[in-house]
């Protein structure tokens, strides 16, 4: 569970420092690994993939952060990203 480490003047400091914590977290469980059968260079580390159709919860921006584009017996890409604002 995320933790406060600082006082705060008042509740209302508390309570925005809580919410951007919680923020925080939530966005750091929303993780993702991607295989694309194809080369997709538009995919870079540092940028955005929108995926949609998939399910609810995967629906959305997702933030790249690590890219890799593989020439084996095919073309592949494969990613990982989180979703939520890049920290």
């Amino acid at each position: 569970a995320p933790r406060l480490r600082h006082i705060h003047a008042c509740e209302a400091d508390a309570v925005r420092a809580a919410e951007a914590e919680l923020s925080k977290a939530e966005r750091a469980s929303l993780k993702i690994s991607v295989q694309v059968a194809g080369f997709a260079p538009e995919l870079m580390a540092g940028g955005t993939v929108s995926l949609n159709g998939l399910r609810p919860e995967l629906d959305g921006i997702w933030h790249l952060t690590r890219v890799r584009h593989r020439l084996a017996n095919s073309l592949t890409t494969e990613f990982e990203a989180t979703k939520g604002a890049p920290k």
